[in-house]
């Protein structure tokens, strides 16, 4: 009996039947090389998922703008000891992603180059809505919708504009503005508001814009919050 070391095989590949005919053309091959076709699968993947697998000198980095609020609320403000959900914004497709929006003709909208926001434009928005609750100080209790929150009312917000307005000379102006309604029992809307506000930016480079846009979140919440706290 012959050994057969451990790891090989005494047996060898033949063609049989089709494979035997390609063979003789001399394009069967019993142990074909499949690194080049997962190499160029791997490619096709990369390619699929919208990702560049060869970085290139001409591409520009995003960078990730989180807002920062420092909102002044008019005084007095009542002190309320209900509590209030404050729903997910609803808002159009290319107001609910990351990227800032930007409008230079008419109803085109673009996107700026190089910046994003640090996560969807709702729930950004959610976040700083709750916050603004919170640090009023003035309500018993505030979340988001989404949370065990034994609410009384609810706040819903639709957002009808979040861009910056570039004209052909000077700086962009950033528009905001959403519609914000009060829910109680029954879903029965208690009471209803628009809010909006519009801010020259200091520039058009990116961080000046985003600088325009706490000033209109800043106006806005402002307003949303005393408004709340008064309309039951």
């Amino acid at each position: 009996m012959k050994a057969v070391p451990v790891g090989s095989s005494s047996c060898q590949c033949k063609p049989r039947g089709p494979e035997r005919r390609l063979a003789r053309a001399g394009y069967w091959n019993s142990r074909p090389d499949r690194s080049p076709r997962l190499a160029l699968g791997m490619l096709l993947l990369a390619a699929l998922a919208g990702c560049n697998p060869f970085p290139t000198r001409n591409s520009t980095p995003v960078v990730a703008y989180s807002p920062r609020l420092q909102i002044e609320l008019p005084d007095p403000l009542p002190r309320v000891d209900w509590q209030l959900a404050v729903s997910r914004p609803v808002a159009e497709n290319m107001l609910s992603g990351t990227r800032i929006a930007v409008r230079e003709r008419g109803a085109e909208l673009q996107v700026l180059a190089g910046a994003r926001w640090s996560d969807s434009v709702p729930e950004l928005l959610q976040a700083l809505v709750v916050r603004a609750f919170e640090d009023s100080g003035r309500i018993l209790g505030v979340a988001r919708q989404a949370t065990a929150l034994a609410a009384d009312y609810t706040l819903a917000i639709e957002l009808r504009a979040f861009e910056a307005e570039y004209g052909e000379d000077g700086a962009p102006t950033v528009h905001v503005a959403f519609n914000a309604k009060l829910i109680g029992n029954a879903n029965r809307v208690l009471a209803a508001r628009s809010f909006s506000a519009r801010v020259e930016a200091g520039g058009r480079q990116a961080a000046a814009v985003v600088q325009a846009f706490e000033a209109g979140l800043e106006q806005t919440l402002a307003e949303l919050v005393a408004w709340t706290l008064a309309a039951p």
